[in-house]
């Protein structure tokens, strides 16, 4: 399936609906718009069924990219 056709946004909704609107890798509530990661990259051979599918937020999914796994650590500021 392309990423880029009408069939996008009805794939999103059944993410949601069957996932709910936390984010897989982090546990944020997602309050805007739902990322749809997979869990195995398309790069790397995986599909697009709803087992392969998982509600992102969009900071986990650009920093995570088409790596397995649950991507990089969020940076967040030193105790000093």
């Amino acid at each position: 399936m392309s990423w880029g056709g009408r069939k996008v946004p009805r794939l999103r909704q059944q993410v949601v609906d069957y996932y709910g609107r936390t984010c897989w890798l982090c546990g944020a509530n997602i309050l805007g718009t739902v990322s749809v990661d997979h869990v195995i990259p398309r790069s790397k051979g995986g599909t697009d069924d709803l087992d392969n599918l998982r509600p992102c937020c969009l900071r986990c999914n650009m920093s995570r990219g088409n790596r397995m796994g649950p991507g990089r650590a969020p940076v967040t500021s030193r105790d000093w």
